[in-house]
């Protein structure tokens, strides 16, 4: 009698027990995201001081090309004084040297070397690029080409390094955080040359500010 109570007992009390210390335990949806922000921050800083410095200097120079590209058809248009098509096709050129340039460099550095070489003078390229934008008497066909020789080297460059300051284990986390650097500064550098072209009421500071970038 008394066994039998005793296993009825401990039949019906054990489950929930059981529920009782499974829930104590089970991860909540906050406990979850808060584990997942740990390890990523874990992951994170540790990553070298070398790599941040790329990484950093990869969105300056990205930011250097993009910016202007994104208003580089108004630039035309407004101080040029080009036809909305002729300042889209003259615009539409700054990335034309990219896309046959830049696997074809990448391929000769490979097996050459001289990444850092290659970079250094590719800025120096940008920096004129940018002068010769400021004169406004100077067809901003040429400038712009300039332009787009530049982008065909430097962000293939830079991107290049990083593996090199990188463990293996870490390659996804390195440039997830490219990536958002790079978002960071599209986002935050597009607001700035929108507000500097609504304050000044023309694109000189724009101009001026990514000059003065370009030389950083």
């Amino acid at each position: 009698g008394s066994g039998s109570a005793l296993s009825s007992c401990s039949m019906g009390t054990s489950p929930r027990r059981l529920r009782r210390g499974r829930s104590s335990h089970a991860m909540t949806e906050p406990d979850y995201h808060r584990l997942t922000v740990a390890l990523i921050a874990a992951h994170v800083t540790t990553l070298p001081a070398l790599f941040w410095f790329i990484a950093v200097m990869h969105t300056l120079w990205l930011l250097v090309f993009h910016l202007f590209t994104n208003f580089s058809a108004a630039y035309v248009s407004e101080v040029y004084g080009a036809s909305p098509v002729r300042a889209g096709l003259v615009s539409s050129l700054s990335t034309s040297m990219v896309v046959v340039l830049a696997p074809l460099g990448g391929l000769f550095l490979d097996r050459a070397g001289g990444r850092l070489v290659a970079c250094v003078l590719s800025a120096a390229v940008t920096v004129v690029a940018y002068g010769l934008l400021l004169v406004v008497e100077l067809n901003p066909l040429v400038p712009i080409l300039l332009m787009s020789l530049s982008e065909a080297f430097i962000p293939m460059t830079s991107l290049g390094l990083l593996p090199s300051c990188l463990d293996s284990t870490k390659f996804g986390v390195g440039f997830g955080a490219v990536e958002v650097l790079d978002a960071l500064g599209n986002l935050c550098g597009n607001v700035g040359m929108g507000y500097l072209r609504d304050v000044s009421g023309s694109y000189f500071y724009d101009m001026l500010d990514l000059t003065l970038l370009a030389l950083v």
